[in-house]
């Protein structure tokens, strides 16, 4: 029993001397600051006296030039590339084109170029749920994956933002 007690007494000990270290008060300090006397004779020794100061811990002040300058690395505009992709009928196409503002998508279309049935049917899926995915979004890490069932439709508008981005590029 008089073990749990030290014990506890010593996780409290312990925890007012932390909470003493990470206190917000104002610590203060006595920093002997040489006080010399010009106007002394020869042979007289000069004082010293102590000087109370307090130190704070405070966030870092930063200047208007310390701030990074823009990094913003798209031109704003509306950007346009046709993206191919194959399928397993054959070469594949989707036209994409996209409005950037502040390296951010804020508008995005896409038009179906697919010569196969079956493609036609994937991109208009593809067409039906891409945007959710883009406006909004940073181009810089914009890649889209499976939409609405298309898997191949997606590497082709994967294929026209790299382009996009180049065109882009400031």
């Amino acid at each position: 029993m008089n073990s749990k007690k030290t014990y506890i007494g010593i996780i409290v000990v312990a925890a007012l001397i932390i909470a003493g270290m990470y206190s917000t008060r104002p610590q203060s300090t006595t920093t002997p600051t040489p006080i010399i006397d010009n106007t002394t004779s020869a042979g007289a020794t000069a004082t010293t006296s102590s000087t109370t100061t307090s130190s704070r811990t405070s966030a870092p002040t930063t200047t208007p030039a310390d701030k990074p300058k823009s990094t913003q690395s798209y031109k704003d505009g509306t950007y346009t590339a046709s993206g191919s992709y194959k399928s397993p009928a054959g070469a594949e196409s989707i036209d994409v084109s996209l409005v950037l503002k502040g390296d951010v998508v804020t508008d995005a279309t896409v038009t179906a170029k697919a010569i196969n049935p079956i493609s036609k049917d994937l991109q208009a899926k593809f067409i039906s749920g891409f945007k959710a995915q883009v406006v909004g979004k940073s181009i810089a890490s914009l890649k889209l994956g499976n939409v609405s069932g298309a898997s191949l439709t997606p590497i082709g508008f994967n294929n026209a933002v790299e382009q996009i981005k180049v065109k882009a590029r400031s």
